[in-house]
């Protein structure tokens, strides 16, 4: 069933729209983590947005992405170091109109992928990947002064970029799969999906395990990367990222989402039903 053809009313989509919107703002005043020259960490800023595009189409998607641009630059006092007239254009063009309307493409993949969850996680990598575009080209134009005499000014906002936007990309797209998976955005009130065999409690206790150690990997990384991002005077430096231990954490993460995998596996495994087998 196509979304267009759900008697939904003008009133409950704007309430909808509204509600959402409210949230990724939120979201976005309570940070996880944050740089000192812009960019943080959110629990899943982007999603509100990316449901609202999935559940009514690109263009109330779009829409609600240019409100949240605006929301947030009201927000934002990097305004004030902008040098010249055409640098606040740009930084308002790039840094937020730009890069928090195009979240309204998260729900392009709706039509074409036929599991939700894939389908959200598809649309939110898209989106994250867009954004981050639009920030390294407002770091090589707008904030290239910025830039340490160590390193180019593309590598700089390459590198700074990434340090926020590869996170908020994983958490994004996690959430998108996992509530994907979990909601009916396709019905006049969103429900929750109901699974199709049921877990038993060992089950559920194997996949709450799963989740708890992908967060926990996740979290691990974060901590990681940022505490050698601050030099001794606290001041942020991206060379000293390139100083995190990669590979301990490439080791951790594998290991953690080999246990999540495993356990997943697990969590679907149905019970015998006749335990009592002879060997």
């Amino acid at each position: 069933m196509k979304n267009q053809t759900l008697p939904i009313s003008k009133s409950q989509r704007l309430t909808e729209t509204a509600l959402m919107v409210a949230l990724a703002a939120v979201l976005g005043l309570l940070p996880l983590a944050s740089l000192p020259q812009g960019g943080n960490i959110t629990a899943g800023q982007l999603i509100p947005v990316i449901l609202i595009a999935c559940r009514y189409g690109t263009k109330r998607g779009l829409l609600t992405g240019f409100v949240l641009g605006l929301i947030q630059l009201l927000t934002d006092t990097r305004l004030i170091f902008a040098v010249s007239p055409l640098s606040v254009a740009a930084f308002i063009l790039l840094d937020y109109m730009l890069a928090f309307t195009v979240i309204g493409f998260g729900g392009l993949f709706k039509k074409s992928v036929k599991n939700q969850g894939a389908a959200l996680a598809a649309g939110a990598l898209l989106v994250c990947s867009l954004r981050y575009f639009f920030h390294i080209i407002s770091g090589v134009t707008v904030w290239s002064s910025w830039a340490p005499v160590s390193l180019s000014v593309f590598g700089y906002s390459l590198l700074y970029n990434a340090a926020y936007m590869l996170p908020e990309t994983l958490i994004t797209v996690v959430l998108g799969f996992y509530l994907g998976n979990v909601l009916d955005l396709k019905s006049i009130t969103v429900t929750r999906l109901l699974p199709a065999v049921k877990k038993s409690k060992k089950g559920a206790v194997f996949s709450a395990l799963a989740k708890l150690i992908l967060t926990a990997a996740a979290v691990y990384n974060i901590a990681m990367v940022f505490s050698r991002a601050q030099d001794d005077e606290n001041v942020f430096s991206v060379l000293r990222i390139c100083k995190a231990p990669w590979l301990q954490m490439g080791i951790v993460t594998a290991v953690c989402v080999t246990a999540a995998l495993v356990l997943m596996v697990l969590a679907k495994r149905k019970p015998l039903e006749n335990a009592n087998t002879t060997i």
